[in-house]
């Protein structure tokens, strides 16, 4: 009987472990970031009619942070193993942004300085920030709803 037992408690601490180590891994290559947008849509006199630049959704950088023409920036704490933020990646890229907003995506496995600096412990965050970088809103978008319009409903809350 105590070895039964003491077999089944090995069991168990070999399958914890490997199920932590599963969950923790991360892909042996990090994702390479790049300037250039990850999707935007096109408005061509959106700025000169309304001074509203067109919505983007574009990976971040410094510059675009405090771009013109923008009254609502958003930041999505992203990684390319996560299936939740990629469910919120294929939301956004195949949706069309409203002037004046746009979404900027953060790896969250290179971004320590900016996860430290938001307060950013899991993927999926999402937050609102102002032209100077300054958090409005933050919440976790994991298990909700994976549309442009629920993100943007959750700006409101700022």
């Amino acid at each position: 009987m105590r070895r039964n037992l003491g077999l089944g408690i090995i069991v168990a601490v070999i399958v914890a472990t490997v199920g932590f180590a599963f969950i923790t891994a991360k892909p042996s290559q990090p994702a390479q970031e790049t300037s250039e947008p990850v999707t935007t849509r096109q408005s061509s006199n959106s700025e000169r009619t309304t001074g509203l630049a067109p919505g983007k959704y574009a990976n971040y950088s410094e510059s675009a942070l405090g771009a013109n023409g923008y009254t609502t920036t958003v930041l999505f704490f992203y990684a390319t193993w996560c299936p939740e933020c990629k469910g919120f990646d294929h939301a956004i890229s195949s949706s069309d942004i409203p002037d004046g907003v746009q979404i900027l995506r953060i790896d969250y496995d290179q971004a320590q300085r900016l996860r430290q600096k938001y307060g950013v412990t899991i993927q999926t965050t999402f937050v609102n920030v102002d032209a100077a970088g300054n958090e409005r809103h933050k919440w976790v978008g994991y298990g909700q709803e994976k549309t442009i319009d629920a993100i943007l409903e959750n700006t409101k809350t700022s």
